[in-house]
């Protein structure tokens, strides 16, 4: 009997066909997922040492690729790793890590689309990263020998602790001292030597992980016992100097004849000087303390300690005074002023201060660092910044040239050479015979008019 097909029947076919489609196509293309919708599991952070760590996670479904966000505190995770392989599985390298510290890290996953998935911010700690690099020290100094003695100084890479082994014959160096504290600068005292001795010393330093660097070194102590005595001398300033001295700062500059720590107490009554500030970074022989925070017009009393010398020898001074001076005071000219709040060199030039960019600009346009003087912030303040200066082609406004052919001393200003026509005028304006600096004829400049 001839069977005759329904518009049911035909539905059903139609629908059996479309399922096999389906799953045929389930197998021939590839299902697009979403980040939002992948599973990511097993994130681990390994194999933590030499300042580094390895991070590694999975993701399923799709293969993704990844961003890391890492940092010091949650919401401050500006350090950024990528992880630029589309892959299921999922590692790259954390670096410049600290060790004991905490930090905070956010892992993106990104799918094939550009679609993404932010995780929850995590944590780890780099209390128990390992160090196999050694230390390494950078210098080491004699800085002095005296009677019997020396002092030693050194720097390393890394916080260290020292072994210092030492005596008269390279290879049998039989005494020891220790340097217990960890830390970056270093300075002992060698004492027991004998006079006019050649000593080998030898500096092992050591980091928290017992990785070691050494540096051998030699010297004679010279001198006798009766030069082993601590004095002061050079004490600067003996009469008012704009140099040293302004409204609100004193700088007392002055020299011990053996390396020690110094503190300068002061005050206004000669018989209280309840301020202090001390200069005890390193020991020195060339000691320079600024007071702050003084009060215009107004006479100070102080006095100069120096201390922890060698046999921990000390001294103080007599009292002596300086005076302040006024608010309207302005450094002259040419005035090379380093602001100590972020360490800026400016040049002046009257009223305004141009920023010298670097230290290749500096040097380049003849300046030298004893000409710099330091001086706080607030001071600073009472000068227009006019730009910065940028190029030694060219010396900026408040420098003081002259040519090799000629006698004649200008003072930049406005871009001009502006002659000074005499010795007063120069005294005059306060300027500073010894900064004059002598200038190439292929450096041109318009003539102004002469200085007042």
């Amino acid at each position: 009997m001839r069977h005759i097909m329904t518009n049911i029947d035909y539905r059903k076919i139609a629908m059996a066909i479309s399922g096999i489609v389906l799953v045929l196509a389930a197998f021939i293309l590839p299902i697009s997922t979403s980040a939002q919708d992948l599973s990511v599991t097993n994130i681990e952070i390994s194999d933590m040492k030499n300042n580094s760590a390895s991070i590694s996670w999975r993701t399923s479904k799709a293969k993704t690729k990844g961003v890391v966000y890492v940092g010091e505190k949650q919401d401050a995770l500006n350090r950024v790793f990528r992880y630029n392989t589309y892959s299921y599985n999922h590692q790259l390298s954390i670096t410049g890590l600290e060790k004991n510290k905490d930090y905070f890290y956010k892992i993106i996953i990104i799918g094939s689309e550009g679609d993404e998935r932010e995780l929850f911010i995590r944590t780890f700690s780099t209390k128990r990263m390992i160090d196999t690099n050694k230390p390494e020290i950078t210098e080491l100094d004699v800085v002095q020998s005296c009677y019997q003695g020396t002092l030693l100084r050194w720097t390393t890479d890394e916080e260290t602790s020292a072994v210092i082994a030492y005596g008269t014959k390279i290879d049998n160096l039989d005494k020891k001292s220790n340097y217990k504290s960890y830390s970056l600068k270093h300075e002992l005292f060698l004492y027991g030597l004998e006079e006019d001795k050649k000593y080998y010393i030898k500096v092992i330093a050591s980091d928290r992980d017992k990785n070691e660097d050494s540096y051998l070194i030699s010297t004679t102590a010279y001198g006798s016992k009766s030069q082993a005595s601590l004095s002061i001398s050079n004490i600067e300033p003996i009469s008012f100097d704009d140099e040293l001295i302004s409204a609100r700062t004193a700088t007392i500059k002055f020299r011990t004849n053996m390396a020690s720590k110094a503190q300068v107490l002061y005050g206004t009554n000669s018989s209280k000087l309840k301020g202090s500030v001390t200069n005890d970074d390193l020991h020195t022989q060339k000691h320079e303390i600024t007071i702050e925070n003084l009060e215009p017009l107004t006479t100070y009393f102080f006095k100069i300690k120096a201390y922890d010398s060698f046999y921990k020898k000390s001294v103080v001074t007599e009292v002596m005074s300086f005076r302040t001076g006024d608010m309207q005071m302005r450094f002259a000219s040419g005035s090379l002023i380093r602001d100590t709040s972020d360490n800026k060199i400016y040049i002046i030039d009257g009223e305004t201060k141009a920023w010298i960019e670097s230290p290749e600009v500096f040097l380049g346009l003849g300046f030298k660092s004893e000409w710099v003087r330091n001086v706080s912030h607030s001071i600073l303040e009472d000068y227009k910044e006019v730009g910065s200066v940028s190029s030694y082609s060219k010396h900026p406004n408040g420098s003081l040239i002259k040519y090799a052919d000629s006698a004649t001393i200008y003072l930049v200003q406005g871009g001009r050479k502006c002659p000074i026509g005499s010795a007063a005028v120069f005294v005059r304006n306060r300027l500073d015979w010894d900064k004059v600096i002598t200038i190439s004829s292929k450096e041109k400049y318009k003539t102004g008019n002469y200085v007042s």
